[in-house]
């Protein structure tokens, strides 16, 4: 019958060292710098790189939006990820006043101008009756559907 070995007296760290410095001489290992970081986020290349991470969200498409992108990133040889990234580089590049317009939007609504406002304003006056709507809408017409007049 075989025996068992012991390796526990066997001093691994040399080795451990080894694949390191092979998997770093790669690519595939290793801490990225800042600078290193930002330039594989823009370009999507952050897989296996410490340090290194893409933004993500989780968003929800139509159907027909769904398919479009597959679609149309497959025809183009693109992931659906670089395809999506495509339009959205395509639409800022055409409209860049957009950003602007709305980081000069959030400013202002964040810089306080609405806190002084009644909760009426803000939230909207609560309705006491639904009723009296429906029954003005109402007055005006016959039975048969007709307007009054």
């Amino acid at each position: 019958m075989a025996t068992k070995k012991d390796f526990a007296g066997i001093n691994t760290s040399r080795l451990y060292e080894e694949i390191e410095q092979a998997t770093a001489r790669a690519g595939q290992q290793g801490t990225a710098s800042p600078q290193e970081q930002l330039e594989r986020a823009e370009n999507l290349r952050t897989q296996g790189r410490k340090g290194c991470k893409a933004t993500r969200i989780n968003m929800a498409f139509t159907p027909s939006n769904y398919s479009f992108i597959k679609v149309l990133a497959r025809a183009t040889g693109r992931t659906m990820t670089e395809f999506t990234n495509i339009i959205v580089q395509a639409y800022r590049n055409e409209h860049p006043e957009f950003m602007e317009q709305a980081r000069h939007f959030l400013d202002y609504v964040n810089s306080g101008v609405f806190s002084d406002l009644p909760e009426e304003i803000i939230y909207g006056a609560a309705e006491d009756s639904t009723e009296d709507s429906t029954e003005d809408s109402t007055e005006d017409s016959t039975e048969d559907g007709t307007e009054g007049q």
